[in-house]
């Protein structure tokens, strides 16, 4: 009987180590479970479902992080390039006015949102180099802008531009193109970039690379009346942690004079990602105020590396 009795004396101790620690475990993963993540970045998997809109996305703000949000499904181009001069077949649009405007403007009559048009065009094979192409109605709707650009994607610099503006009349980006290709075409082999392949059209689901996943964050400031002044674009790795991938600084416009194209809203967009996984070419779109009620796109690519850079 007595070691009975000692056999459950030290039993029951036990026993009650084990209930501490099972309910101590409880307690933690319960808290793990309510505490708010610290960062307000949120996946790119988001693709546009038929038919159906999604809501409108609160975006400014002092310091407000703008996120990536569901982009309407691409459609196919209604009508074909003539391919008569040579290369005009990778004058693509990647109808990003049309993908911006669920994000940017839901509300607004589809005859009030316009923007450039905006035609990727090719890699070089160390995705350091992107080449693209901008076609846009100029202030008043009389003239047209057309200009091809090679820009560099470690510095953001663009390394090689073509453009012209002229009457819009006549003044299409094919029309463009054809007058220089040889120009056009001489520059994209001096950069080593091959019209057309892989990597051309916008993505808007998940970046991953590595076995990491991949976030933007866009931080904005804004002046009273609505003007953002200066924006922020961060890149976050689920593995390396966030860096700054662009800053600018915008110039403010005074409305009492009627001026019109001041920045209201920026977002990211999408990006373009080529044979070499790990560079992408970021699209961010500013939101600018147009003619007579009208808004105006404007695009902006920023490179990123999803290797190597100074992350926190």
């Amino acid at each position: 009987m007595k070691k009975m009795r000692v056999r459950a004396n030290v039993l029951v101790p036990i026993r009650g180590v084990r209930l501490i620690i099972t309910g101590l475990l409880l307690v933690s993963l319960v808290a793990c479970e309510e505490k708010k993540p610290e960062t307000t970045s949120i996946n790119l998997s988001l693709p546009g479902i038929d038919g159906v809109q999604p809501p409108p996305v609160a975006m400014m703000g002092d310091e407000d992080h703008t996120l990536l949000a569901p982009i309407a499904k691409q459609e196919p181009a209604t009508t074909e390039i003539q391919q008569s001069v040579a290369g005009q077949q990778y004058l693509k649009s990647a109808h990003l006015v049309a993908n911006s405007k669920p994000l940017f403007a839901p509300n607004l009559l589809d005859s009030l949102f316009v923007g450039d048009n905006f035609y990727p065009l090719g890699w070089s094979p160390d995705g350091e180099k992107f080449a693209y192409a901008v076609a846009r109605g100029e202030e008043g709707g009389h003239e047209m802008f057309s200009g091809v650009f090679i820009q560099d994607l470690v510095t953001d610099k663009v390394t090689w531009t073509l453009k012209k503006t002229g009457p819009q009349s006549g003044n299409t980006i094919e029309n463009f193109w054809g007058e220089n290709y040889q120009k056009i075409q001489a520059q994209l082999d001096k950069n080593k970039i091959k019209l057309g392949g892989a990597g051309l059209k916008i993505n808007t689901t998940s970046l991953a690379y590595n076995g990491a996943n991949f976030d933007y964050t866009v931080k904005s400031k804004q002046t009273n009346d609505g003007q953002i002044v200066s924006y922020r674009v961060l890149l976050t790795s689920s593995v390396k942690g966030s860096k700054e991938i662009s800053k600018a600084t915008l110039k403010t416009i005074n409305r009492q004079n009627g001026a019109y194209g001041n920045k209201e809203k920026v977002a990211v967009i999408g990006y373009f990602q080529g044979a070499d996984k790990a560079r992408v070419a970021t699209v961010l779109g500013l939101m600018e105020t147009g003619w007579e009620g009208t808004r105006v796109m404007r695009y902006k690519i920023i490179g990123a590396s999803l290797k190597y850079g100074k992350w926190r």
